[in-house]
């Protein structure tokens, strides 16, 4: 039996290595990918709910008799829109919520969808996204109202998913200008 070769420890360390460092490879391609598109997804979900929550206001607005900045619900600077079917406020709540509030509850515009989605809060220093003049710990909404020309109303707001990760890739700011145009506008 002198003619049987085998492999030797030196051989066998070698190809353990590569193997080792090509399955490390593979993982570490997988695990970018699966976070790529994880995080693009986020990106998905914070457009589409932004935009739904900006087309529910922006439909309240457009068939408003009356828009104005009031106290609803204990909160100040809530966008107050009167509406033939009732007055309807906008205003940003404690727990992160976009609240729409008709006179019992907060509906959160921002919920509904897979994630999580909740108001970005102002950092410090403070983050270009939220509307200017947002102090650090506030909810990044604001309601710009000009009582010279009541039939106008700018809405400013960013959003992040509330996932926990709060290096800010996933978040997005929308900002929207409405004229009313109901009847007694």
């Amino acid at each position: 039996m002198t003619g049987q070769r085998g492999f030797s420890v030196i051989e066998l360390l070698v190809a353990a290595t590569i193997g080792v460092l090509v399955v490390g490879g593979l993982l570490s391609l997988y695990l970018a990918t699966t976070r790529s598109f994880g995080e693009s997804n986020a990106q998905v979900a914070l457009q589409r709910q932004g935009a739904l929550a900006l087309d529910e206001i922006g439909r309240q607005v457009r068939r408003a008799s009356a828009i104005a900045l009031a106290t609803c619900n204990g909160v100040p600077n809530s966008a107050q829109v009167s509406t033939p079917a009732g007055t309807v406020c906008y205003y940003a709540d404690g727990s992160g919520a976009l609240c729409e509030f008709w006179g019992t509850t907060c509906r959160n515009l921002l919920a509904g969808g897979l994630k999580s989605i909740v108001l970005l809060v102002q950092p410090a220093p403070p983050d270009p996204r939220c509307p200017p003049g947002i102090p650090a710990g506030a909810p990044c909404f604001s309601v710009t109202w000009n009582p010279t020309d009541p039939t106008w109303v700018g809405v400013d707001l960013a959003i992040r998913d509330s996932d926990g990760d709060f290096d800010g890739v996933n978040a997005m700011a929308f900002a929207i200008s409405l004229t009313c145009s109901g009847r007694n506008c």
